[in-house]
């Protein structure tokens, strides 16, 4: 078990958000910030550029363009190079991103407890007419071959160029408005573009102008009343326990898990929710040990090095060279906003 680290200066906003600064020998100084989930004032909530999740920003200014109450922020989804947030990224009830991987998500449920495991949740349509689950591979990622992607308004981009050897269909008010085989498909504001490719074009035949659908996400029964969501990885402390990252389960690169600057979240014993910056580079082992010492529960990755960055009000801290599509933020809680849970089926819903 590492030492204790040493405080060196702490603030708190009231309600159970406070923010600290600590010193250890392993690290220099690393910043703690810890939420009570019971918190009536604060909530806990990824954040994305209005223009759509692939555009960019500072960890500061996707946290004002939620709320300009905004008090902390730091950064959350890995990436790729073309900015398509890699995992799952739901916010207020609303799927943003979503490309079936396996890691380790943090979720936030309508009555203010949260969870974090690794999962894959999978989307899914199906016609009112044939009630059978159509697995969509991804929401607002590049096509597939052979699959079906979704697009909605948080795409990015207001039209989809609809690709060779692929059809659409449009989705509104949850029923289906039209068929397109070519040409650019406008996205609708409150509703979906599907994008069957290939083989995946069989299904079109189950849905007909103006029938009724189901969009829905799959997840294990523990994440039913989820209505927001963030995908990181890796799981690094479980119960208590540091996990072994020898066997690199959630098949992420071996430079990973070199010294970087880390961005870590993850829940305390007392029921609160933390997000930990080291800008130092460091080890998961040796920051794990450290987080320990801090109550931790459970902790996960979530994107460092360049991207890792850190904003509180009223201080200058620091932003990494990269900016980023998500960002993780303390706000003023809304209670409209973390009402509406994501459309969950259970697992077994379907063998």
């Amino acid at each position: 078990m590492a030492e204790s680290p040493q405080l060196v200066e702490q603030k708190d906003f009231g309600d159970g958000l406070i923010y600290s600064v600590f010193n250890h020998e392993n690290t220099g100084n690393f910043y703690f910030v810890k939420l009570k989930l019971s918190s009536q004032k604060w909530q806990l909530t990824p954040t994305t550029n209005e223009k759509g999740v692939r555009r960019c920003g500072t960890v500061k200014e996707l946290a004002l363009r939620y709320n300009p109450d905004a008090q902390i922020s730091v950064n959350a989804s890995f990436f790729d190079t073309a900015k398509y947030p890699i995992g799952t990224v739901a916010i207020d009830g609303e799927i943003l991103s979503l490309d079936n991987r396996k890691r380790t998500s943090l979720g936030i449920k309508t009555d203010g407890s949260a969870i974090i495991d690794i999962i894959t949740p999978r989307a899914f349509i199906s016609s009112d007419d044939y009630f059978e689950p159509i697995w969509i591979w991804g929401y607002n990622q590049p096509t597939k071959k052979n699959a079906i992607i979704a697009y909605n308004s948080q795409n990015g981009d207001s039209v989809v160029n609809l690709p060779t050897e692929a059809e659409a269909l449009i989705i509104e008010n949850n029923a289906v408005e039209k068929k397109v085989d070519a040409g650019k498909v406008a996205i609708p504001k409150d509703g979906l573009v599907l994008i069957f490719h290939g083989k995946s074009k069989a299904h079109l035949n189950r849905f007909k102008t103006g029938s009724s659908v189901t969009l829905g996400l799959v997840m294990p029964r523990e994440w039913e009343n989820t209505y927001a969501m963030v995908t990181g990885g890796p799981r690094l402390i479980n119960n208590a326990r540091i996990v072994d990252l020898k066997d690199n389960t959630e098949n992420f690169e071996s430079g990973l898990f070199k010294p970087h600057r880390r961005t870590i979240a993850g829940l305390t014993w007392n029921d609160e929710v933390f997000i930990a910056v080291f800008p130092n580079p460091v080890t998961y082992e040796n920051a794990t040990e450290i987080l320990l010492t801090l109550n931790v529960k459970d902790a996960m990755g979530l994107d460092g090095g360049s991207s890792s960055s850190l904003w509180v009000n009223d201080q200058k801290l620091f932003n990494g060279p990269k900016n980023v599509p998500v960002a993780l933020s303390i706000v003023p809680r809304d209670t409209d906003k973390t009402k509406n849970p994501l459309p969950y089926f259970e697992n077994k819903y379907w063998n």
